[in-house]
Order: C-alpha cells, then sequence, then structure tokens
C-alpha cells in the first residue's frame, strides 16, 4: 500500500498536469474570445467537460489522501499542512513542488475570473450587437432610466404592503 508521501506525490503530479492543460485552455479561450472565434468557443465548452471530470477525480482523491491522515493522526486542514508534517517535507525539492502547485493553483484562479469577466463581456456585446441588428435599437439600461420605467418589478413589492 502507498503512504501518504507517495500518494501526494503521485496526487502533485496529477496536478501538475492538469493546471498545465487548464492554462492551456484558459490562454485558447482568451484567444478565442478576443478574436470573435465562436466555434472555437463552442469547441473548448466541451473540452471543458472532460477537464472538469478529471478535476472531480484528482478532487476525490486529495479528499481520500485527507481523510486517511486524519486517521493516521495527522493534520488535515490542507494538503500544504499536511505535506509540512510528513517525512518527505525535510526533502528541499517536495517542499517546491508543493508550494509550486499552490502558487500554481492560486494564479489559475485569477486567471479563470478574468477570463469569466472577458467572456461574460463578449457575450454582452453580441446579444446588444444582435439586438441592434434585429430591432434597430436596444432595450434601455436600468441604470439610464426614466423616472416612469419600471426598474424590476418594485411596484409589485408596494402593491403587496
Amino acid at each position: 500500500m502507498e503512504t501518504l508521501d507517495e500518494r501526494l506525490e503521485s496526487y502533485l503530479t496529477q496536478l501538475m498536469n492538469i493546471c498545465g492543460r487548464w492554462s492551456q485552455w484558459i490562454s485558447e479561450q482568451e484567444q478565442a474570445a478576443v478574436t470573435g472565434n465562436y466555434s472555437r468557443l463552442q469547441e473548448l465548452t466541451s473540452a471543458a467537460d472532460g477537464l472538469l471530470n478529471e478535476i472531480q477525480s484528482l478532487h476525490t482523491v486529495r479528499q481520500a489522501i485527507l481523510d486517511d491522515a486524519k486517521l493516521s493522526h495527522l493534520p488535515h486542514a490542507d494538503l500544504f499542512t499536511l505535506a509540512q508534517s510528513l517525512p518527505s517535507w525535510s526533502n528541499r525539492a517536495q517542499r517546491e513542488r508543493v508550494r509550486t502547485a499552490k502558487r500554481q493553483m492560486d494564479h489559475l484562479r485569477r486567471l479563470h475570473l478574468a477570463i469569466w469577466v472577458l467572456i461574460s463581456q463578449c457575450e454582452r456585446f453580441t446579444n446588444e450587437t444582435m439586438q441592434l441588428l434585429s430591432y434597430g435599437q436596444l432595450e434601455a439600461s436600468v441604470y439610464a432610466a426614466t423616472g416612469n420605467a419600471d426598474t424590476g418589478g418594485g411596484h409589485l413589492l408596494d402593491a403587496q404592503i
């Protein structure tokens, strides 16, 4: 049976592999959004399903490692804390791998948020362009509404009082 050190090492290897592909996917998403390549965005959306499945299975492995650490009466709040309590922590390369994985995950979270904002803005632009082409005008924004505009149901709430 594998030790927690070996399982953590295997987990970190899998994580680095997924993070590399996730980073590539985010870059391709950004490029497709900026260039307006909507067919490529659709392809990337289906590719994301495979990545999400891998991330979910890796999360299951992570949770199993933490559960086993708990049973062994080791720190189990997170993998970083667990790694610090394992014998392999004295190995400088192992410490660096854990820290690198932590930095890479933080970086990917920030990139993921940025790409989500970019995609949302592209979608908004596309919707407004389609409205303009279809109807010749855009819907008035709630923020620019006049005093007589319905701003989202306030009159319904007032009627209930």
